[in-house]
């Protein structure tokens, strides 16, 4: 019965990190896109104010 359970609390623990990962990754995936977004507005905006 206790192995069972340690068992059980194994895989808990396995999926928790597992999905923290996965939500850490999720987060830098945004902020990158959000980086990206902003430094193409700035490049676009310079290049509109250079070219008139």
């Amino acid at each position: 019965m206790g192995r069972l359970i340690l068992i059980l609390l194994a895989v808990l623990v396995v999926f928790l990190l597992i999905s923290a990962v996965i939500s850490a990754l999720h987060f830098l995936f945004w902020i990158a896109v959000v980086a990206l977004l902003v430094f193409g507005a700035f490049r676009l905006a310079g290049l509109m104010r250079s070219h008139r």
